[in-house]
This record gives C-alpha cells, sequence and structure tokens, in this order.
C-alpha cells in the first residue's frame, strides 16, 4: 500500500539525494536501531582517541629521560640568557651580569650549628643570628648572600 503521491516525490527526487539517502537510511531499517548503532560508533571513537593519547601519555612518562633531559636544560640556559639592551647606534646600555648567590637547604642540614660556624667564618659579613633564623626554618631553600664574589664562590 503504497501512496501514489510519494511514489511520484521519489520518483522525481534527483538520484544522488536518493543514494545518500539509502545509504544513510538503509531500506526498511529502523531509525532508533541506526540512531544508536551511531552512538557507539562515535564513543568507541572517542575511547580509541583517548586511548591513543593515554599510551601515549604513559609511554613518555616511562620512557628515558636522557634526551628530555639534556632539551630541557639547555632550554633554561636560553631562557634564562638576556639579550643586551643598545640604543640605535648599536651602543650597550644595559647587560646582563651573571653572578653567584648562597642559597642552603634548612630540610637537608643535619647539624646546623656547624654549618652556621663554617660559613660565618667563610662569609665574616653574615650576620650570626640571621643565618640561624633562616636555617632553622622548615622551608625548602633560603637565601643567605646573594651576589658573592668568586674568591668568596
Amino acid at each position: 500500500m503504497t501512496d501514489p503521491a510519494l511514489t511520484k516525490v521519489k520518483s522525481t527526487e534527483p538520484w544522488r539525494r536518493r543514494l545518500v539517502r539509502s545509504l544513510l537510511y538503509g531500506r526498511n531499517v529502523d531509525r532508533a536501531a541506526k540512531a544508536r548503532a551511531r552512538v557507539g560508533l562515535a564513543i568507541l571513537a572517542f575511547v580509541a582517541i583517548y586511548g591513543v593519547i593515554g599510551g601515549r601519555l604513559v609511554m613518555f612518562a616511562t620512557g628515558s629521560d636522557s634526551h628530555g633531559a639534556r632539551r630541557t636544560a639547555s632550554q633554561d640556559a636560553i631562557a634564562t640568557a638576556r639579550p643586551d639592551i643598545v640604543d640605535r647606534n648599536g651602543e650597550i646600555l644595559a647587560t646582563d651580569l651573571k653572578t653567584p648567590s648562597l642559597f642552603a637547604e634548612p630540610r637537608r642540614i643535619i647539624d646546623k650549628d656547624e654549618a652556621i660556624e663554617l660559613l660565618t667564618a667563610t662569609l665574616p659579613d653574615l650576620d650570626t643570628g640571621e643565618v640561624r633564623e633562616r636555617i632553622s626554618s622548615r622551608k625548602g631553600i633560603v637565601w643567605l648572600k646573594r651576589e658573592i664574589t668568586p674568591s668568596q664562590q
């Protein structure tokens, strides 16, 4: 029992559109079943993509760090090197001077009194009370003196 008006519409429809419609929806197939199949296929595709991404992350996390460590060290050196500031004639107005500084890791110091004695003997301009206070803290790193000379280093 086909409707003659419906068959006439189908026959006047271009053959390309009829082909696409039959490929997408099939012939006499339940649209709800097709929709469930498409949703399942989309879920499967997302699981596969995230599985590949997760696998790569695990591979990078467990892989050897020799190449990555070398690359990171060279990038740090490049990132910390500042270019000179010059005027329009090319004369240097400001430059970057690298100077060493003295720091301590209080959590790693076993004998704090001995460390304070050795530091104040080497650097007499350090205040003993201030050094004791900084080394006695529970911080990870404390700065004891900035811009020390090469002989003090």
